[in-house]
């Protein structure tokens, strides 16, 4: 796996490389905008982040605070932070406004609360609730006005997975999470209470990664076996199903 990034133009079905940038020391495995688009931030195997400014993509400031790999990285949904999640089973929290004006010298706070490595984030529409997927079979809920303000806290864990949570994502009002596991289950929690409600998927392999559209009532997810499902989100029941080459679906867009 390369340890840069690419920007690339699709001409005639061939991604055409227009610019390679270096900054890693380590493969690259996460790319995520800020909300304005001004800052594009990348996660690597080299324990860091980098965050870049758009469109020039000039090197803003590496962020050194993990002790593994960086698997993820998120802004809130006003652009003022950005966690990011790691193998060392930590999220930490970065100022942005400090980002820019300390660049390496940046020093975040650290949740603590699993005990297996970090591999997605999802904010609530309002930006009070950050949600956390783990290999620890455990889905996290953070109180963000407890970060901002670098307080301890103790996340609300979600239990049921049988085994790693690989996706996590808000319903659009905020009131319930979906998640997706290595159990092969795609799980339906109410956020209040973190109450467990259903499995709207029983896969039978494990589920890497979803798309949920509430409007459309659609459910899109990827599994472990290359099966690529389209299904009916209050059922489950599937639409269309394609792949199954037995190479893993890691990313839907």
């Amino acid at each position: 796996m390369a340890s840069l990034c690419g920007l690339f133009c699709l001409l005639t079905g061939t991604a055409v490389a227009l610019e390679q940038y270096t900054a890693h020391g380590g493969p690259v495995k996460h790319l995520t905008l800020s909300p304005d688009g001004s800052l594009m931030v990348s996660s690597s195997f080299d324990y860091s982040a980098v965050v870049w400014s758009v469109p020039e993509l000039a090197d803003e400031a590496t962020l050194i605070g993990h002790d593994a790999a960086v698997n993820v990285a998120q802004f809130t949904p006003d652009g003022d932070w950005l966690v990011t999640g790691g193998d060392d089973n930590q999220i930490l929290l970065w100022s942005v406004a400090d980002i820019l004006s300390l660049g390496d010298e940046t020093t975040p706070f650290v949740l603590r609360g699993h005990y297996g490595k970090i591999v997605d984030f999802a904010f609530s529409a309002d930006g009070r609730y950050l949600v956390s997927a783990s290999w620890d079979g455990i889905v996290g809920l953070w109180d963000m006005a407890l970060a901002r303000n670098r307080l301890e806290q103790i996340p609300i864990s979600f239990r049921g997975h049988d085994g790693p949570v690989n996706d996590v994502q808000f319903s659009a009002d905020g009131k319930h999470l979906f998640s997706a596991g290595n159990d092969g289950h795609i799980r339906y929690w109410r956020v209040a209470d973190g109450e467990y409600l259903r499995s709207i998927v029983r896969n039978g392999w494990g589920v890497n990664v979803m798309l949920v559209d509430e409007e459309r009532n659609i459910l899109a997810y990827g599994s472990t076996d290359g099966a690529m499902v389209l299904a009916e989100l209050n059922t489950g029941a599937e639409y269309l199903r394609m792949g199954e080459d037995r190479v893993p679906v890691y990313r839907l867009a």
